[in-house]
Parts: C-alpha cells; structure tokens; sequence
C-alpha cells in the first residue's frame, strides 16, 4: 500500500477567517472557495470529461469488504448505488463470526436518513451488531447523522462532489508535501460542521486522501430475542453522555488508489480506511454499472 506521510501547509486559516469579518478577510475566504472548485473541476476532469460526467445519472458498484473490530476479523460484500443528484444506498452482508450473516443497509435520500439490518443464523433470537446507544433515541439521532456524513464521503471519494441538497462548502486549506509529491487541499463542511479534508495530488489531479476527525467506533455484539430492557436504555444514554464529554478524537484516513477505467470515467478500486495509524477497513471494489435503471422509491424505506 503507498503510503503518504503529510505535513499540512496551511496557505488560508480557517479560525482567523472565522473570527476576521473585515473585507480583506471575507475576499482572501472568497479566493480559498474559488481554488477549491478550481482544484475539483482539475480532478473531474482528470478521471473523465465533462460530457462523460453530464451522462452519468445513476452508478452500481460492487466488491468485498474486509474490517477489523479489535482482534476480530470480518469480511463480507458491498453494494454501493446511486441515483443522481441525492440518492445513495450502501448496502453490507458481512459475516462476524461462522454460521452468522448480517446485512445492513444505510440510505441517503435527500435529505431524509435511513438505516436497516437484519440477520440470518441456525441459533435462535437476533444477533445484533450495535453501535454504543444506538437503542435510545439520542444515540439513533447521532447515529443518523453519522451515517449522512459518511455516505457523503462515499459520494465525494467517487464522483468528487456531493448533493446540493446537502449543503456542502468547499475552501482551499493549503499544501500537503510527501516525499513523493505535493497535493493539494481542500476542507469541506457540510451545515457549518467540517465533513473532513480532501488532498488532490498536485501532479495526476487525483485523489489520494480523505482524513476527518472523529471517535474511534465502539461496536458490541449481542443475540437477544427482544427490545432492549430499560435497563439498556440507560447504559446507552449514560455511554452517549460519556462520549460526548470526551474531547478527544483521532484521526481517520481514507486512501484512494488502482484508479481504473470504468465507461470513460477513472474510479478508484481500492479503499483503505485507517485510524491512529491502525488499518480498520479495506474494500476492493471490482464491478462497476455505469448508468443502470435504478427507480427513486428504491431509496425510500418501506414501512
């Protein structure tokens, strides 16, 4: 795996623009903006051109998933569709262990977030993987949100752009140099919030790296064969207001790499997240469909 070893060069600061509302502020921010649709207009082009990217109304792909959750390894398949401009579907059928299959699927449609999963097994009851509070409301909330941001990753790490819908800004943040080249870097926020930092090889255009800030993920796996106990409920809340008292985050990375030709658009076939400098996921996405007839109500949960 190429491997980058980054020190930022930060050519705009973010917080002194923040709290600088002159005008001299205000334009070197309009400047950073105006770069950073420069620098992805480059990178589009780079992969395909224009008439190639006005063609592209949905996408299919698919590939195996491999993550690790501690010691234990899991490995199972992935289906990413989209139907352009504000429809994503992730889906996963993952295994955790023998004789156990969990698929789970995570959908932005607008603006509206969605999650279902369900499981198959010899044994009896539910076997549930769950985040820390995922039971009480205030944990589905946070976990809704979660997974909007990082299902707009997955939109920015393919296509290099998002849904408008989803309110995202682009600004220049500056230089990264490794001992290979340059890239270029670009923070995006969605609602206000930073959605992480793209760096754009300065070189071939393309994108090599998507870092963000976060807490590493805490998952549990538990077989019950009903709702969680009040009892539950309160842990959940409790583990919830202990993480959000908790200021400390690390930083995740993902790296883009084997950039191949699919229907004259270049995508990356290899996906490698990592937090702390620990590998906590690798995808190798190998089938691509470039415009399949996807219908809107796909996206809409059934009730």
């Amino acid at each position: 795996m190429r491997l980058f070893v980054l020190s930022l060069i930060l050519a705009v600061s973010t917080t002194s623009l923040l709290l600088d509302r002159t005008p001299r502020a205000a334009h070197a921010q309009g400047d950073a903006v105006a770069k950073a649709q420069s620098i992805l207009a480059q990178a589009r082009a780079a992969l395909g051109n224009e008439a190639k990217w006005k063609a592209l109304q949905s996408l299919s792909i698919s590939g195996n998933v491999r993550r690790s959750m501690g010691e234990r390894q899991m490995e199972g398949e992935l289906q990413l569709e989209m139907l352009l401009p504000d429809k994503i579907m992730r889906t996963e059928v993952i295994s955790p262990m023998a004789g156990i299959e969990i698929t789970r699927t995570e959908v932005l449609n607008g603006t509206d977030v969605w999650v279902d999963q369900n499981s198959g097994h010899g044994g009896g009851g539910n076997v549930v993987i769950r985040r820390a509070g995922d039971d009480s409301p205030q944990g589905r909330e946070l976990a809704n949100k979660a997974t909007r941001i990082e299902l707009l990753r997955q939109s920015l790490a393919l296509l290099l752009s998002a849904p408008a819908s989803a309110g995202t800004e682009f600004s220049f943040a500056g230089e990264a140099e490794a001992a290979d080249g340059k890239a270029n870097v670009i923070e995006v926020k969605v609602d206000g919030a930073q959605l992480g930092r793209l760096f754009v090889d300065q070189k071939s255009n393309r994108l090599l790296m998507l870092t963000y800030q976060g807490r590493k993920p805490r998952m549990v796996m538990s077989q019950r064969s009903g709702p969680p106990s009040e009892a539950e409920m309160q842990k959940h809340t409790q583990e919830l207001e202990a993480q959000a008292n908790n200021p400390t985050l690390d930083e995740f990375q993902m790296r883009f790499s084997d950039y191949r030709d699919e229907g004259g658009i270049s995508f990356p076939h290899h996906i490698v997240k990592s937090v702390a400098d620990e590998v906590t996921e690798e995808i190798q996405l190998s089938k691509f469909k470039i415009n399949p007839t996807l219908k809107a109500d796909k996206f809409v949960q059934k009730k």
